[in-house]
This record gives structure tokens, C-alpha cells and sequence, in this order.
């Protein structure tokens, strides 16, 4: 195989994008004998997109020869896999399955000819002002192209409004919610809604006023506080009893904390399932 630039022939016959192989009736698109042999007999590969396949004279006539074809061959043939740059619009569109919400304009594309396929362009492929995609053709072969893209959504984001110190609980009023036009970033967490979302959440850092605050650098709120008395839910088989004990550490939801029995003194392991109660297996 060479490149298009390369080759000197006329215009190279073309193979659907879909397949994998040259059949006789692409052959006979060219050279009429070939009829003669079943039309999906396989002569060979297909060639890659932006490659050509060239099938000299004697191949030609080596390959007549044995599909019983009776020809004399004085002329190559040569075979390209049907393929076009692909248009904007058709980007724009595999892009917006993604980022439906998204502003998205398209700057630049490539203008590399590209087979007939699916066309996907992947969150992971959007880096700064590129997204790179690619196109799925014939037996799961990938093509990759690209566009220069801006791209904003609408986001809501809570912004602190006074510094907020890691471990201390967050007041609502610390906060407000912000809509803002940003590009969007792999990792970052979903926006949010409302300042009491993050009400009672414990900062892992100091966050300093007007920053956006991300739900990466909080803890969950803590709704069982140690030394506090809690309702146990004891399961012990298929039998379910209540009972009081007291938190040796404050624990969030579905978080595990060591609580005391009061009678016993007996300290054993529990689930924190809502404010003021935890779940435990066993016996206390």
C-alpha cells in the first residue's frame, strides 16, 4: 500500500467504508471478466483510510487465474476506502449527546479525510481548547479527528463569603450560590443548588472567602455527636430491638463509630444511620 499522493493511476475505485475485504464485484467495477466470479468472493484487503491498495497487472492476472477467470490484464488497478473530511455540523451534533446542556462552538476542524462511521467524541477527549474524537468504521477500526471548540455551560457554584476553617461546621450563611458560565472540568462535582446544601459540612482546608467551594474539599455533615445519647437498632438474627447507648465519636452518615453501652460499659461498633441513631449486628 502507498499514499494517495504517490500513486499516478486515474481515479482509485472505492470500498465501502463498512468493510474489511476487496470483493469480485469491486473488481468488476473496473475489469468487466470479473463478473464472471461470484460477487463476494474476496480478492484481498481492504485498504486503511488515506492509503491505497494498488493490484498490478501480473497480480491481476495470477489472481484470474485462479478464480478461473479468463482475462489478460494490461492495466493496475488500485482500490481507496471511501472516505470525506467530515462535515461540522455532524461534530457539533456527537459532541452535544455529551454535554447536552453545554454552549459549544466549533472554531477549527480537521480536514483529514475520514471513512463513514460512528462518530463519538468522549468527555476525555476535551482538553483546553481541543476535543478529540474519533470515528468507529468496518471491524471496530477507529479513526481519530479533532475540532477547536469553545465550550461553556451554565453552572450554579456556592462561593464563601467569609473564610471557612477546616473542621468547623459550615453555616449556610457563610455562603452564597453564584450561576456562572465555565468550561467544563473533568473531576469537578456537580454544582450546587443551594448554600443549605453544604450547610454542616467540615472543610478539609481553609477556604478563603470569594472562592468556590468544591465538594472534594468537604467532609458530610456529622449527625451523631460524641458523648451524645443514640438510639441502637440491634438485629440479632431475624429479631430487631431498640436500645439507648452513648457515641464515643461523632460520625456522619453511614460512617462507623465506636458507641458505649451505658449498663454494661461495653463498647462495641455501629452504623450511623440518621441524626441521633445507629445500627448494630450482634449483641451490646
Amino acid at each position: 500500500m502507498i499514499p494517495l499522493a504517490a500513486f499516478a493511476v486515474a481515479a482509485c475505485l472505492p470500498v465501502d467504508a463498512a468493510r474489511e475485504r476487496i470483493t469480485a464485484a469491486d473488481m468488476a467495477r473496473a475489469l468487466p471478466e470479473w463478473s464472471q466470479a461470484a460477487p463476494d468472493a474476496e480478492i484481498g484487503y481492504a485498504p486503511a483510510p488515506g492509503v491505497v491498495r494498488v493490484l498490478r497487472a501480473p497480480e491481476l492476472r495470477r489472481l484470474a487465474e485462479r478464480f478461473g477467470i479468463a482475462a489478460e490484464s494490461a492495466r493496475d488497478v488500485c482500490f481507496e476506502r471511501a472516505s470525506a473530511p467530515v462535515a461540522a455540523e455532524r461534530m457539533l451534533a456527537a459532541m452535544r449527546e455529551r454535554l447536552p446542556e453545554a454552549h459549544i462552538k466549533i472554531l477549527e476542524t480537521s480536514r483529514a479525510a475520514a471513512p463513514e462511521g460512528e462518530i463519538e467524541f468522549p468527555l476525555s477527549g476535551l482538553r483546553g481548547d481541543y476535543w478529540y474524537g474519533r470515528i468507529t468504521y468496518g471491524a471496530g477500526h477507529r479513526f481519530t479527528i479533532w475540532a477547536r471548540v469553545a465550550v461553556t455551560r451554565t453552572v450554579k457554584r456556592a462561593v464563601a463569603l467569609a473564610d471557612l476553617l477546616p473542621g468547623k461546621p459550615i453555616d449556610a450563611a457563610q455562603l452564597k450560590v453564584e450561576i456562572r458560565e465555565e468550561a467544563p472540568v473533568q473531576g469537578v462535582q456537580p454544582d450546587a443548588s443551594s448554600s443549605e446544601e453544604f450547610a454542616g459540612c467540615l472543610p478539609r482546608r481553609r477556604i478563603p472567602a470569594g472562592t468556590v467551594v468544591r465538594k472534594e474539599w468537604l467532609d458530610p455533615p456529622q449527625v451523631v455527636q460524641r458523648g451524645q445519647l443514640v438510639k441502637v437498632e440491634v438485629v440479632v438474627g431475624t429479631a430487631r430491638l431498640v436500645a439507648e447507648g452513648v457515641a464515643e465519636a461523632s460520625g456522619a452518615l453511614g460512617q462507623v463509630i465506636a458507641v458505649r453501652n451505658p449498663d454494661s460499659q461495653r463498647r462495641f461498633r455501629a452504623r450511623v444511620e440518621a441524626a441521633g441513631r445507629v445500627s448494630v449486628k450482634g449483641t451490646l
